[in-house]
């Protein structure tokens, strides 16, 4: 583990610094390494996902967790298709930016207005002992570990995470959480934070933009505990040498079916 945690989180503040640091395992990874160390594996040689669908997400969570930044680090793009020369010239005048479409940014104000309509949820996401985007560094099954929350109130000692979903039906999202590993990310980040509590709030990402707020039991929790443990044996495994830093794997499957 660093030396030099109380800087790391400071350092980790800036989204750029975060997601290009890898000498802490996060979430994130083992979501990748659940599909295969070899997705791990392109992950950690620069892999970089991009997507409009991604785009969409990070501009939805700027736009409702930290308006400042969403007007500063989201461009809007009004052309009707994605080439040309008016897509060049306005993608090389926004590097660096989350670029969107004019038509998804008119979706995530209306998203926005049918979040903060219920009070439940605006009371929530308002609250005065929230703080936005925190940072935690920290031992897992003695594997250095950070996360980035979307919400964390340690007053009420809860981590509040935002998700735009197909369905809020409880039926449906319960597949999606263990579709895409909710249950993990969970456990991950109530050892982090050392947060008695997580609950996600979620929305449809389509008309009537629904919403729910779901809140995680024991046993979710367990599961996520579980499997994150199992993952981090495999990380140990496969991508740290005996001196405990990480390196890069050349693992590849080799089993008899």
């Amino acid at each position: 583990m660093t030396k030099d945690i109380d800087l790391d989180i400071i350092r980790f503040d800036d989204d750029k610094e975060y997601y290009a640091d890898n000498s802490y395992v996060t979430n994130s990874m083992l979501t990748k390494l659940n599909k295969g160390p070899g997705h791990l594996q392109h992950y950690l040689n620069g892999g970089v996902e991009d997507s409009p669908a991604l785009n969409f997400g990070k501009a939805f969570h700027l736009y409702i967790l930290e308006r400042d930044k969403y007007d500063t680090d989201v461009a809007v793009f009004f052309g009707k298709t994605r080439r040309g020369k008016e897509w060049e010239s306005f993608a090389e005048s926004n590097v660096g930016k989350t670029i969107i479409s004019y038509k998804e940014a008119l979706k995530i104000e209306q998203m926005g207005k049918s979040l903060f309509s219920k009070k439940a949820i605006r009371e929530s996401l308002t609250d005065s002992g929230n703080t936005y985007e925190s940072v935690a560094i920290g031992n897992i099954n003695n594997t250095p570990c950070k996360g980035k929350a979307d919400i964390v109130n340690k007053n009420k000692g809860m981590i509040i995470d935002l998700k735009t979903t197909q369905s809020v039906n409880p039926a449906d999202f319960r597949r999606s959480c263990y579709k895409y590993g909710y249950h993990r990310q969970a456990y991950f980040y109530k050892e982090l934070f050392q947060a008695k509590e997580f609950l996600f709030i979620c929305i449809e990402k389509e008309p009537p933009y629904a919403v729910g707020i779901f809140h995680t039991s024991d046993a979710f929790i367990e599961q996520g505990h579980d499997e994150v443990s199992n993952l981090l044996e495999q990380y140990n495994e496969y991508f740290v040498d005996e001196f405990g830093e990480a390196m890069l794997n050349d693992y590849f499957e080799n089993v008899e079916l």
